[in-house]
C-alpha cells in the first residue's frame, strides 16, 4: 500500500487520496528519498539550515529562541542520526571530554534539551516519536523525518555502484543519476553553523564524496562523447572544491578531445591562478604537458610570460 501511494504521488495520481490514505492508515515511507510523501519533519542541511514541521517553516527568530535544542537536532544528524550514543552527543555540545567526564548536570541538561527539541517537533515521546531513545542510544526516526543528507547519501551510493559496477552502463543513463546529485547537494553541510568538529567532519567527507562523484561520473561521459556534460560537471566540481588541481586537468582533456582548445587554456589559467592564490603552488608537471598539447594543438607553443 505504502509502494502504491509513493507511487501515485510521484506521478500525481490521485494525489490528494494518496496522501489522506498514508495519513488515515498511518503508512511508513518505502524509501527515504521521496520528496512529495507527507513527511511530518522536513529538515534541510546542506547550503543552508532549515526546519519544517506539520506543513510549517520554524522561524528564524524560533531558531534563535531555541538555539540549544535545535543544535542538538543538526549534531545528530552530523553524527549519522541512526544509533548514537547519548554520551557522543553531550560530548559534542557540552564540551565533556570523554564518557567518563559526564555527570548528572550534563545528562539532566541533555534530558531538558531533548524535551524541549521533542515539543519543537510535535513529538510526545511515544513509540512513534521523531526522537528516539533506546538504550543509550539516540536515532531520528526515518519514518517520520526527511533529511537532504540522506537522500543525497543514498544518491552518492546508486551513483557509485552504476560507475563500480562490472558492466557500467552506457554514458547516456549517467545523465539522470548526475543531474539529480547536482539537485540535491545545494552547498555545504550545515556551511552557516557554528563550526563543531562533528560538523567540519560531515561537511568535508560530504564535499569530498560529492566532488569524487562529479568527477567520476564526468569522465564517464567524456568516455562516452558526452563532452558538453562532462565540461558542466567537472565546472560544478571545481566550483564546490577549487583547489582539486586533478579536476581542472581532466576538465582541460575533456576539451581538449572537444576540440575546445581555447576554452581548455582559459581552465588552466584559472587553476593557476587559484593555485596561487590559495595555495601559493604552480600547476604540476601532469597539468602543465596537458597546457602544452593544447598550446600545440591550436598552433602555438603556449609559452607562458
Amino acid at each position: 500500500m505504502a509502494r502504491l501511494c509513493a507511487f501515485a504521488l510521484e506521478h500525481d495520481i490521485v494525489a490528494d487520496f494518496a496522501r489522506r490514505l498514508i495519513d488515515i492508515r498511518r503508512l511508513k515511507p518505502p524509501r527515504i528519498d521521496l520528496p512529495l510523501w507527507p513527511w511530518p519533519v522536513r529538515i534541510h542541511t546542506l547550503g543552508r539550515f532549515s526546519l519544517v514541521v506539520a506543513g510549517q517553516s520554524v522561524s528564524a527568530a524560533d531558531c534563535l529562541q531555541q538555539k540549544k535544542p535545535l543544535e542538538l537536532l543538526r549534531v545528530l544528524i552530523a553524527l549519522g542520526g541512526r544509533e548514537i550514543r547519548v554520551s557522543d552527543v553531550i560530548s559534542e555540545i557540552w564540551s565533556a571530554a570523554a564518557a567518563a567526564t559526564i555527570g548528572k548536570r550534563e545528562r539532566g541538561a541533555f534530558d531538558s534539551t531533548l524535551s524541549r527539541l521533542r515539543r519543537i517537533l510535535g513529538a510526545d515521546g511515544g513509540p512513534d516519536d521523531l526522537v528516539l531513545v533506546e538504550d543509550g542510544l539516540l536515532r531520528l526516526n526515518p519514518d517520520r523525518c526527511w533529511v537532504d543528507l540522506w537522500c543525497c547519501q543514498r544518491l552518492l551510493g546508486t551513483v557509485r555502484a552504476l560507475l563500480d559496477a562490472p558492466a557500467p552502463p552506457p554514458a547516456a543513463e549517467l545523465l539522470a543519476p548526475a543531474r539529480e546529485l547536482l539537485r540535491h547537494y545545494q552547498g555545504d553541510f550545515l556551511a552557516r553553523e557554528a563550526p563543531l568538529p562533528c560538523f567540519t567532519r560531515r561537511r568535508d567527507e560530504l564535499r569530498q564524496q560529492v566532488v569524487t562523484a562529479l568527477a567520476d561520473l564526468a569522465g564517464a561521459l567524456c568516455r562516452g562523447s558526452l563532452h558538453d556534460e562532462a565540461a558542466r560537471l567537472f565546472e560544478r566540481a571545481t566550483a564546490i572544491d577549487p583547489c582539486r588541481e586533478r579536476l581542472y586537468r581532466d576538465w582541460m582533456i575533456c576539451l581538449q578531445q572537444q576540440g575546445e582548445i581555447a576554452e581548455g587554456l582559459r581552465v588552466y589559467q584559472r587553476c593557476r591562478e587559484i593555485l596561487a592564490d590559495r595555495l601559493g603552488s604552480r600547476p604540476s608537471a601532469a597539468t602543465e604537458a596537458v597546457r602544452r598539447a593544447l598550446g600545440e594543438a591550436s598552433g602555438d607553443a603556449g609559452e607562458r610570460d
